[in-house]
């Protein structure tokens, strides 16, 4: 969790991560050399009358470990990010579900006596509120002689468990084409709560504790430097105020990359891996709704438009997200189609195609069916977890090693029929079908076994339909 907001960021700068802490010894020492190096500067300038009470010292601890360690982890990944940092009032006087109780008062005093020249530790812009800029930091040079001296790497750090995991966001508020969304809310606890959460540890533990490596290699997708493969903490996403719509799953450092740098560079316990796709989802999630199975063929197929199939797809998935019709394309769908092809018309042709759920057309029903998408995908997790199966989701498909693509393959499609009541369609990320669900009874795999790294040993036949 970033514990500052992103509206005014510039392009290299990202929020603060209150939550990194030192993983290794040389991480810990460090931070524990600077902690001691900062309290003898404050009792040399006379900063202090008396020695801190015991919970004021471990609260002085975490934030100088916080700051210490997110900032050089900013470093690590571009030495030259700066890491936004709220320090007015209003936030460090609130206490919320979204950062630690030790953010407060004390975290802006660390931050000023780590920057002073005598310390040099880290460097400090102040924000202007009249320029609309926060606050940055960035490793000092003291801090980047330390970095080099102790070669610390990404993965001396990680981030603590206690980051909230289940976030509730606000409506979305249009104004003309500009969208804004508001910081996540804050909420009581109940039973619904408590389950999420508890999902959410489950997957989360068991990703943290699996083997996965990304060794960049150059592609036509290029690769990326600096990945932290310690960025692995999941955070469910609900949207509009409701724990009832949206939910889908953000924060792993492989949801960044391209497809072409999964494929070539990330390793589930030493295997490469495969990324399974539920096909069409949005689609057959409107279809369940009415108890029918989608039309065979390619549904963003319209006739007259089949040079335009990629944004067919972009604007079929606004359809339900909107409130209202409109005249023109919402967004930026429109970047698929020629000039001579207008809004009205597309929204015809796929009305025209897919008439049993066109009433679902401009009904703002779109973050209900993220919601039971999301639902699918965390059943999927839990389930694959239960078989020994390291899955990495990135919204409606799942990263597995290959040797358990398979079996991957058929609890994608027996789950997505027991939430939906209708046949689900998975394929291999590149559009090569991995198979339909075929009837229960005719499921013959028990059980799976696996090596002692979890790397699954398919021996027993799934009854599949390949395509």
């Amino acid at each position: 969790m970033q514990c500052t907001d992103q509206e005014d960021t510039r392009a290299r700068d990202r929020p603060f991560n209150c939550y990194r802490v030192p993983k290794t010894a040389p991480a810990l020492d460090l931070v524990a050399d600077l902690i001691n190096q900062l309290e003898k500067y404050e009792e040399f300038k006379g900063l202090r009358k008396r020695r801190r009470k015991d919970k004021d010292q471990d609260t002085f601890k975490k934030v100088v470990a916080a700051v210490v360690c997110d900032v050089i982890h900013g470093y690590l990944i571009n030495p030259e990010q700066e890491l936004t940092v709220a320090l007015s009032k209003r936030v460090l006087g609130h206490v919320s579900r979204y950062r630690p109780l030790w953010y407060g008062k004390v975290f802006s005093v660390v931050l000023e006596r780590l920057a002073v020249p005598e310390m040099g530790f880290i460097e400090m812009d102040k924000g202007s509120r009249k320029e609309g800029r926060r606050t940055t930091i960035k490793a000092g040079h003291r801090l980047v002689n330390r970095i080099k001296d102790n070669q610390l790497q990404l993965g001396d750090f990680m981030l603590d468990d206690g980051e909230e995991v289940i976030l509730l966001k606000p409506p979305k508020e249009y104004r003309g084409k500009e969208k804004r969304s508001g910081k996540p809310l804050e909420y009581d606890d109940d039973p619904t709560t408590d389950r999420l959460r508890w999902e959410m540890l489950e997957i989360n533990r068991w990703i943290a504790d699996a083997q996965i490596a990304y060794l960049p290699i150059h592609t036509m997708g290029g690769t990326i430097p600096g990945i932290d493969t310690s960025q692995r903490q999941l955070q469910r996403h609900f949207n509009n105020a409701s724990f009832c719509e949206g939910g889908r799953l953000f924060g792993g450092f492989w949801q960044s990359l391209k497809k072409s740098q999964r494929a070539g560079g990330l390793y589930i316990n030493g295997e490469r891996v495969v990324t399974l796709d539920y096909s069409n989802m949005l689609l057959r999630l409107l279809y369940s709704l009415e108890g029918l199975e989608p039309p065979e063929g390619d549904g963003y197929m319209l006739p007259g438009l089949e040079m335009c199939r990629r944004g067919v797809k972009k604007a079929f998935s606004a359809l339900p997200f909107l409130n209202r019709e409109s005249r023109g394309f919402p967004g930026e769908t429109g970047e698929g189609f020629p000039d001579s092809v207008k809004w009205p018309e597309v929204v015809d042709k796929m009305k025209q195609a897919h008439p049993q759920i066109a009433h679902h057309f401009f009904t703002g029903i779109g973050y209900g069916m993220m919601y039971l998408e999301s639902c699918i995908m965390v059943d999927v997790l839990l389930t694959l977890k239960e078989w020994g199966i390291v899955a990495l989701p990135v919204h409606d498909a799942v990263v597995v090693p290959e040797s358990a693509a398979t079996v991957a393959t058929e609890v994608m499609l027996d789950i997505f029929r027991n939430h939906t009541g209708i046949t689900g369609k998975v394929e291999r990320e590149g559009g090569r079908p991995a198979g339909y669900l075929t009837h229960k009874e005719d499921r013959t795999a028990s059980t799976i076994p696996l090596t002692s790294t979890g790397i699954c040993l398919i021996s027993s036949p799934l009854q599949l339909t390949p395509q």
